[in-house]
C-alpha cells in the first residue's frame, strides 16, 4: 500500500503539473496567423526606471495601418464596466472594446465567433458563461441586451455570436463591443493623441518582417512625448504572439498572456524532483521486501528454477505494480 500509494501520488503530482506547464508552453497557439500579430507596446522611463506598459495613444494602430505598408490590420483594445440588461435580468459587467478585424486577425471562428462578429458597431459577442447566465437554454444569437455605461448613455445591441473559448486562450472576454461604439460614448472629453488605450496588436502582411516595420516608429515617438509630457516613452516594443505568454509577465498592464515563466520552470523541476522522489521511495522499499522473500527464492532454486525465470517474475510483478500505480495516479 505504502509503495503504491506514494508512487501513485508521485505520478499524479507530476501529470497535474504537466497539464499546467503543456497548456502554458501552448498557449495561443491555435491562432493561424500567430507569426505575423505583433503586440506594440511602450518603453517608459519612468523615474529612471524602464517599464513597458500595455497601454498604447488610441491613434497609433490606425496611423500605423494608414502609413506603414506592412501592416495589414490593427485592433486596439478598451477595458471598462457597465451595467448590462436582459428582461429582468441586471448585473454589472466587464466589457472589452475592440476593433471589428480582432475576428480576421485571431483565430476564433471554429469557436463561434465569424469574422465580421463585430462589423457593426450595434452587434454585441458573447462568452458561452454570460450567455447562459442572462439566456440559459435560449439561442441568445439575435437577441437584444441593452448597457447602460459609465456617462449615463442605454444603448442596445443585437447578440452576433457566443463564444467558446478553447483552454489555452488567454483572451477571455466576458462581453465585447466595437471600440467605434466606445467612441460614440464620448465618455472621454476627447479622444486625441493623449488618450491611451489598454492595448494594440497588429497583423503584418506575409513576407514583411516586424524588423521593417520598427524603423518607421521613430516619428510616433515625437508625437506620443509631445502629447504626453508626463510619460516620455524610449521606443516601441514589439512582442510576437507566439512568444507572448512567454514574455507577458514584462508587460505592465498586460492584456493577454499567462505570467512569468520561470513559475512555469519553477513547477517542471518540482514535478521532475517528485517523481523521481517516488521513484527512489518505490525501489527502496522493492528491494527491502526482497528480504522476506529469500526462503521462497531459495525453494525455488533448490527444485529447479533457473535465476533467469527468478529475475523475470520479479521483473514481471514490478511491472504490474507501475501500472497499477499510473493508473491510480490518473485517477488521482
Amino acid at each position: 500500500v505504502i509503495n503504491l500509494g506514494g508512487l501513485a501520488l508521485g505520478i499524479a503530482g507530476a501529470i497535474t503539473i504537466f497539464i499546467f506547464a503543456d497548456q502554458w508552453f501552448h498557449t495561443d497557439d491555435f491562432n493561424v496567423k500567430q507569426d505575423r500579430i505583433f503586440q506594440v507596446t511602450n518603453l517608459v522611463n519612468r523615474d529612471s526606471n524602464h517599464v513597458i506598459l500595455s497601454d498604447t495613444p488610441l491613434l497609433l494602430g490606425p496611423m500605423m495601418q494608414q502609413d506603414i505598408p506592412g501592416v495589414a490590420r490593427m485592433t486596439r483594445m478598451e477595458v471598462s464596466n457597465a451595467s448590462v440588461r436582459y428582461e429582468d435580468k441586471v448585473f454589472f459587467e466587464r466589457i472589452w472594446y475592440f476593433d471589428p478585424a480582432i475576428f480576421e486577425m485571431f483565430t476564433y471562428e471554429p469557436y463561434g465567433i465569424p469574422s465580421h462578429a463585430l462589423a457593426s458597431k450595434d452587434n454585441i459577442v458573447l462568452s458561452r458563461p454570460i450567455a447562459e447566465k442572462y439566456f440559459g437554454e435560449l439561442n441568445p444569437v439575435g437577441q437584444a441586451m441593452s448597457i447602460k455605461f459609465s456617462n449615463g448613455a442605454i444603448r442596445s445591441f443585437t447578440v452576433s455570436a457566443v463564444a467558446d473559448f478553447p483552454d489555452n486562450n488567454t483572451l477571455r472576454f466576458p462581453i465585447a463591443l466595437s471600440i467605434d461604439a466606445f467612441l460614440d460614448l464620448k465618455i472621454k472629453e476627447a479622444y486625441d493623441w493623449s488618450y491611451l488605450t489598454d492595448g494594440l496588436f497588429i497583423e503584418l502582411e506575409p513576407g514583411t518582417s516586424i524588423e521593417e516595420v520598427k524603423p518607421l516608429m521613430a516619428k510616433y515617438i515625437s508625437l506620443q512625448n509631445q502629447s504626453s509630457p508626463e510619460w516620455p516613452i524610449e521606443s516601441f516594443k514589439f512582442y510576437n504572439l507566439a512568444d507572448l505568454a512567454k514574455y507577458s509577465g514584462e508587460i505592465e498592464s498586460a492584456v493577454m498572456g499567462s505570467g512569468e515563466a520561470q513559475g512555469v520552470y519553477a513547477m517542471s523541476i518540482i514535478a521532475f524532483l517528485l517523481l523521481l522522489l517516488a521513484c527512489f521511495n518505490y525501489t527502496n522499499i522493492s528491494v527491502a521486501t526482497i528480504t522476506t522473500r529469500l526462503k521462497e527464492i531459495g525453494i525455488r532454486k533448490v527444485v529447479g528454477g533457473r535465476k533467469s525465470e527468478i529475475i523475470y517474475q520479479f521483473i514481471a510483478e514490478n511491472f504490474m505494480l507501475c501500472a497499477v500505480a499510473v493508473g491510480l495516479g490518473l485517477l488521482i
